[in-house]
């Protein structure tokens, strides 16, 4: 992205995430420009749901190449661009926020179970 690093307070993706590919690259680039306690939040749909394997069905059905993740498999590659990770919202509809850590405070997730 041609933005300078630590300039972006947060970055939203919504029904869109299973649509983009290259994933990491894009957590990466977003952790990059964000600022410190900056967040990028994703609301996408899981596929492991009754609901979530019809929908990667019917996209694939209908010629999308869609790629959907789990709630903890975003959670994982957020973790390691650097994000710490907190699901906001769980089930077929999930929102899950990547927070960049203040500089003090690195490694530290939250997931509501």
């Amino acid at each position: 992205m041609p933005l300078v690093a630590e300039s972006v307070d947060g970055v939203t993706i919504v029904d869109a995430l299973h649509h983009i590919h290259g994933w990491d690259s894009l957590f990466e680039e977003v952790f990059r420009v964000l600022r410190p306690g900056g967040v990028l939040a994703i609301s996408d749909f899981d596929p492991t749901t009754l609901l979530g394997r019809a929908l990667v069905a019917g996209e694939h059905l209908i010629g999308f190449e869609s790629q959907f993740a789990s709630v903890d498999e975003l959670c994982d590659r957020l973790e390691r661009a650097g994000f710490e990770t907190f699901v906001v919202d769980d089930g077929f509809a999930y929102t899950v926020a990547g927070v960049v850590p203040k500089r003090e405070n690195k490694s530290r997730s939250t997931r509501r179970e």
